[in-house]
């Protein structure tokens, strides 16, 4: 049987593709203060929600070049609740979403400058004890396709799908496969995404995990935060997924449905196999197990890349003297 493998060359990029942060001051009050006069001068949409809604966003330039396909980013800050003088208590922490990936180090640059004017002498000490309370974790894969994996979790998870026309064809196509319930604390999406500028396009199947690492059990029976500060030592989330290449299954048995690989990706692996003769699919789950795809080589591996990924975030934001 041929030798079953996985080119990890096919990773075209490991990143942070989605930050949420909380970010707790001691002076909440001047850094509501300031954090309203800056609003006033540059939130795009403060007249739609308010300037005390939950959300309100303010637009960084990140163009570089002519190339750029993308020109700004928005990050959105959120202070929860009306501050009337009455209610003072109620007043929540500082929270701030963005994306690094598409931020760049040039709007990271500007969003610190204005993190450290809303935080004021409180920023050095702020940012470094920020928590995470949202990342999304991906993985661009180059000349892959939805359905040349089929992927699940250790234990079973809900399914659900995006449905949308191609562009191409007209016809109605899967464009992404989520895992895992919306209320949980990680959850996992497959998709295709485009990459580079029009004249040097790429067309990419992303693998991401959707985290929310925020009272992340620990060891000795407690819980604990990821804070900004040790987001290079997260966990490679991908560890428990079950992975494997849909070719060398079809290549190995040769009687599957050529509707196998579509089933897999409506139904999942487990679900797509429960529709097959009870024999054949006991065989193709004993070789599935057997083969399934590790996408880092080993735990070092992860925390080489992973660190690398991060290593901008952590120079823009904790750094002295910028």
């Amino acid at each position: 049987m041929e030798e079953y493998q996985f080119d990890r060359n096919l990773i075209k990029n490991l990143i942070a593709d989605k930050l949420s942060l909380t970010i707790q001051v001691l002076d909440k009050y001047a850094m509501r203060d300031r954090l309203d006069m800056l609003l006033n001068e540059r939130a795009f949409y403060p007249e739609s929600r308010g300037m005390y809604a939950k959300t309100v966003a303010i637009k960084y330039d990140v163009s570089s070049g002519a190339d750029s396909k993308q020109n700004s980013h928005a990050v959105c800050f959120s202070i929860d609740g009306k501050y009337e003088e009455t209610k003072k208590s109620r007043m929540k922490p500082l929270r701030v979403e963005f994306n690094p990936n598409n931020l760049k180090a040039e709007g990271m640059a500007k969003l610190r400058s204005d993190l450290e004017y809303i935080l004021g002498d409180e920023y050095a000490k702020a940012i470094s004890e920020a928590n995470i309370t949202r990342i999304d974790v991906a993985i661009d894969f180059m000349q892959v396709e939805l359905t040349d994996f089929a992927v699940g979790t250790m234990r079973s998870q809900k399914r659900g799908l995006f449905l949308n026309k191609s562009k191409v064809t007209g016809d109605t196509v899967i464009e992404t496969v989520y895992m895992g319930d919306k209320r949980a604390r990680s959850r996992f999406a497959y998709y295709k995404r485009s990459d580079g500028s029009i004249e040097e396009y790429v067309e990419l199947t992303r693998f991401e995990a959707r985290l929310k690492p925020s009272g992340i059990a620990t060891d000795e029976g407690g819980k604990h935060s990821l804070l900004l500060k040790d987001i290079a030592s997260l966990p490679n989330p991908f560890e428990h997924c079950r992975i494997f290449l849909m070719s060398h299954i079809v290549k190995a048995f040769s009687e599957l449905p050529v509707t196998f690989a579509d089933s897999c990706l409506v139904r999942g692996f487990n679900g797509a196999c429960n529709l097959l003769d009870e024999s054949l699919a006991r065989q193709v789950k004993r070789f599935a197990r057997r083969k399934d795809v590790q996408l880092f080589a080993c735990q070092e591996d992860w925390n080489k890349r992973w660190s690398k990924a991060t290593e901008e975030l952590l120079e823009a934001f904790l750094s002295e003297g910028r």
